[in-house]
């Protein structure tokens, strides 16, 4: 295999490496350590028995934090990553010998495309995903905002 196909390879797979962390980071946003990090959690007694509680600032920080590298940074550069590994992959790198005949280079395994292709569609469907996410959120936004000043009062 060639520098251009193992380069190729490389960054697919990269890519996908990288939209596996992305998608641990997300489910981990919902975690209690990163609702409340553990500097601000103290134990309470409640009706005889012993639960966490959260005090302090900054409850939010850690999951916005989570989110925001999650969708904004690992998405994008996942799919960057496996689609760049897919187009190096096509790029046509023949090889003239001395007659000025093309001559193909070694043949290679019918699998690694197709897998470079699973790596591709994976970061297209993570970004997917994102941007689904982005739409829901901001209509709910959307909508929240209108039902509180169409009422005419917050509580009302």
């Amino acid at each position: 295999m060639d520098r251009q196909r193992q380069a190729s390879l490389g960054l697919s797979a990269l890519g996908l490496i990288i939209g596996l962390i992305a998608i641990f980071v997300f489910m981990s946003a919902f975690s209690l350590d990163a609702w409340c990090p553990e500097e601000n959690q103290s134990e309470v007694i409640r009706d005889g028995e012993a639960v966490i509680s959260c005090e302090g600032s900054g409850m939010w920080n850690g999951t916005i934090a989570r989110l925001f590298l999650a969708c904004c940074i690992f998405v994008p550069l996942s799919t960057l990553l496996t689609t760049v590994g897919v187009v190096l992959r096509k790029v046509k790198s023949e090889n003239v010998d001395l007659e000025g005949q093309t001559s193909e280079g070694p043949s290679e395994s019918a699998i690694v495309p197709i897998l470079q292709s699973m790596a591709q569609w994976f970061g297209v469907g993570l970004t997917g995903i994102v941007m689904i996410l982005a739409v829901g959120i901001t209509a709910f936004v959307i909508l929240g905002l209108y039902a509180v000043f169409s009422s005419g009062s917050l509580f009302g």
